[in-house]
């Protein structure tokens, strides 16, 4: 196909229950001009046949390659070498799009003549039939797309132009699974001012009890992958930039240290010997960190409480009591 206008990479692991609706979803967006990059990270239950079924059905749009498993981030990054399009985009084999979705991106992207537009997201809670609809706020200054709650985090509601990704060399990292995705997305918008969005949710992101968020082990990464933006931010000479520092310790501070510390407070799910063991393991590696500033320390304080009180409901129904005896 000539002329592609945007390529999707689709990296596959052992989601045969959803990959047809995603797929699906791809093959009918309203923009024809796409190329759809399938590649199945080494699955082993019945993704590979899917993926040949589809490829063979719509073989004008659909590129399949069959990988070894090499890692979601590595399966991203063969597939930005793979496309051909004026923009890149990412799906997640679990989730799925609607239908114009890339037309109305791709129409804001050329109009504007931005190097990446974003749009909103759909939280799909399957089990317990919610649904969340997230759409990014208008920008208010230069770095309010760093901002969490405009979905600065993930890669899969954004089409990035080809050519900014491959002039600066970003990638996915490869040694960390963890806020990985953050990292690509982060260096992206920091390498242009050309950003736009559409205030529409687009993507849909399937809550279904299997994804890996509730790791402790994988959760480690995240601290490598903060390290990868520190760098990128002292290779730019931005170390100095107060604004841009503002939002980078707030993004690191809900993830790096609120979220990491949260994982284990559910005595339920995370055991007393896990909870010691990384409660010692986060708080090591965190104060190891160079850039770790006086509030990121506090709020480690806070947190460490924070979650003994959680595993404690005597102690912190006591706590609270006291508190609200002594009006403290």
């Amino acid at each position: 196909m000539k002329n592609i206008k945007i390529s999707v990479i689709v990296p596959i692991y052992n989601t045969e229950k959803f990959l047809r609706k995603c797929i699906e979803s791809i093959v009918k967006q309203t923009l024809q001009e796409i190329e759809i990059i399938l590649i199945n990270d080494g699955s082993t239950d019945n993704s590979h046949n899917i993926c040949l079924e589809y490829a063979e059905k719509y073989s004008e749009k659909i590129r399949y390659i069959n990988n070894k498993n090499i890692g979601c981030s590595a399966t991203r990054n063969l597939g930005i070498e793979l496309a051909q399009g004026e923009y890149i985009a990412f799906v997640d084999s679990d989730d799925y799009i609607e239908k114009t979705m890339y037309e109305e991106m791709f129409l804001a992207a050329k109009k504007e003549e931005k190097d990446i537009v974003i749009s909103g997201i759909n939280y799909i809670d399957v089990l317990n039939n919610k649904i969340k609809m997230e759409i990014p706020k208008p920008l208010k200054n230069k770095y309010d797309f760093l901002l969490r709650e405009n979905k600065i985090n993930n890669p899969c509601n954004k089409i990035f132009k080809k050519n900014l990704i491959i002039k600066n060399n970003i990638i996915f990292p490869i040694d960390t699974h963890c806020v990985e995705d953050l990292v690509f997305c982060f260096k992206a918008v920091m390498s242009t001012k050309k950003i736009g969005y559409v205030y529409k949710s687009f993507y849909n992101y399937i809550l279904h009890g299997n994804n890996s968020v509730y790791n402790l082990e994988k959760r480690l990464g995240v601290f490598i992958s903060f390290n990868e933006i520190y760098k990128f931010i002292e290779e730019r000479n931005l170390i100095n930039d107060k604004e841009l520092m503002d939002k980078f310790y707030k993004l690191y501070n809900f993830y790096a240290i609120t979220w990491t510390f949260d994982m284990l407070s559910d005595y339920k799910k995370v055991s007393k010997e896990d909870y010691i063991k990384y409660k010692n393991i986060f708080t090591e590696k965190l104060t190891k960190q160079k850039f770790l500033n006086f509030k990121s320390r506090i709020l480690i304080i806070k947190c460490k409480l924070k979650i003994y009180l959680k595993r404690n409901p005597l102690i912190y129904l006591t706590f609270k009591r006291i508190k609200n005896a002594t009006n403290i």
